[in-house]
């Protein structure tokens, strides 16, 4: 049975409101000790932390913005002008000193009663115009942001000192970290080899805010990308189930092995960011392109799991499981249809899994397959130039195709085959060799 939270009282009663939130992160005694035991390490370096963290803030305008409003006490100061405004004046020495008092009370503090409680409520509200400035209410967005900046900062810094044991730096890690993305296993009923996917779930976690909102801006462009684009389950069983097909023709499913983990990282940042530039979707918006690249890395490139007692990073490719994995390879896959496909006269598709063999009535798709299993099977995907010039083409075996172009200076002959794995049996991989050797000598036509 759910427990009952009182929202009256959440917004009203700041230990009740500390209490739910410590419960729901599992958040404990322990783990305040072992913030404690974090001090003397951190403390010599807290300058150099904070120092980090503001070169960060000053490199997006659109938080920087935040620092031209004028504090009380610094009359000197003028609002709303960035003239003189550097790293090292007065006015920023001053908030990075109330940043390190900050930190370093969150590390120094045994006992986080009433008292502590209100102070770090005060220190929210003075970034919002109900306790600071009434020019001053720091969006959400940001405060994330540079929570997630700070502890990225502690996790670099803990996991580099040697000097700390493996079962001290895990303590302490989930201490700060206790909403890491989780291991689990996702199964795969239709891969004989591999019954189940080790794939990482990162929702309701620490970098998932980020994730969501730039999800907001980015979805946009799906309304920009050629051919359609499916958002979900539904939207496909209505696409597919409107789909009619005449009697001469047949529907495909062409699977991608492994998307997202094939997809870099930096390529599909640079891919999006590209696409806002053609479709102009960031021209009324506050952000600006190196913003949402910032956005981007941080959510796609922090990607910490957590598994059998470790922790580990995620180096490259997509992070599974993560709110904007769905969109950026429909993002990445046109760039790629655009650019790679749409250059090329004739492709060939491994794994088609028709049965049979024939070719498309427009003609643009030619296949051969076993006679009736729906495995392997080999195809040639023509361009309108390459059909014209299509004199025939060869039905060697599922794994290996021919075809025949009427090219210029002189006739074509173009081979595709889908070579077995290591594991296949040696009579499979000699079928496969004598396959090619029948393809070269231009034997079993089927024209």
């Amino acid at each position: 049975m759910a427990e009952h939270i009182d929202r009256a009282r959440l917004n009203l009663d700041l230990s009740y409101r500390f209490k739910y939130v410590s419960k729901f992160i599992d958040f404990k005694q322990e783990d305040i000790k072992i913030l404690n035991t974090l001090e003397p390490i951190i403390n010599p370096i807290l300058p150099t932390l904070v120092e980090t963290v503001y070169k960060k803030l000053y490199s997006f305008d659109i938080t920087k913005q935040y620092f031209l409003m004028r504090n009380d006490g610094f009359e000197v100061f003028t609002p709303n002008k960035e003239s003189g405004l550097t790293l090292d004046c007065v006015q920023i020495d001053y908030r990075k000193d109330m940043l390190s008092v900050f930190l370093r009370r969150i590390l120094t503090q045994t006992e986080w009663n009433d008292s502590f409680l209100q102070y770090l409520s005060r220190v929210g509200e003075i970034h919002t115009n109900k306790g600071g400035s009434s020019s001053i209410n720091v969006d959400y967005i940001h405060v994330n942001a540079l929570i997630c900046t700070l502890e990225n900062t502690f996790i670099d810094t803990i996991w580099a000192i040697e000097s700390i044991d493996w079962g001290k730096k895990r303590e302490i890690l989930h201490a700060l970290i206790d909403d890491l993305p989780k291991i689990r296993g996702q199964p795969k009923l239709h891969k004989i080899d591999t019954p189940m996917r080790i794939v990482t779930c990162s929702r309701d976690t620490i970098t998932s805010p980020i994730s969501q909102f730039i999800f907001r801006i980015i979805k946009e462009l799906s309304a920009t990308l050629s051919g359609v684009v499916c958002c979900n389950t539904s939207n496909f069983i209505k696409i597919i189930t409107d789909v009619k097909l005449n009697q001469d023709e047949h529907s495909a499913s062409l699977d991608i092995q492994d998307l997202y983990t094939n997809i870099p990282v930096s390529k599909v940042i640079n891919i999006t960011l590209k696409r806002f530039d053609e479709s102009k979707k960031l021209d009324n918006s506050p952000f600006t392109k190196t913003d949402i690249k910032e956005l981007l890395i941080l959510a796609l490139k922090n990607s910490y799991f957590q598994f059998n007692g470790k922790f580990y990073k995620q180096k490259t490719v997509l992070p599974m499981c993560n709110t904007l994995s769905p969109t950026l390879p429909d993002i990445y896959m046109n760039e790629y249809k655009k650019n790679i496909y749409m250059k090329f006269d004739v492709i060939g598709i491994s794994k088609v899994r028709w049965a049979g063999k024939g070719e498309a009535p427009s003609r643009d798709f030619i296949w051969l397959g076993e006679d009736t299993a729906h495995t392997r099977a080999v195809g040639m995907l023509l361009s309108a130039k390459a059909k014209k010039k299509l004199i025939g083409y060869n039905s060697i075996s599922s794994r290996v195709i021919t075809a025949r172009f009427n090219a210029t200076p002189f006739k074509l002959t173009v081979i595709h085959v889908y070579a077995p794995t290591s594991a296949s049996s040696d009579d499979e991989i000699e079928i496969f060799y004598d396959s090619i050797e029948h393809a070269l000598l231009g034997e079993t036509a089927d024209f």
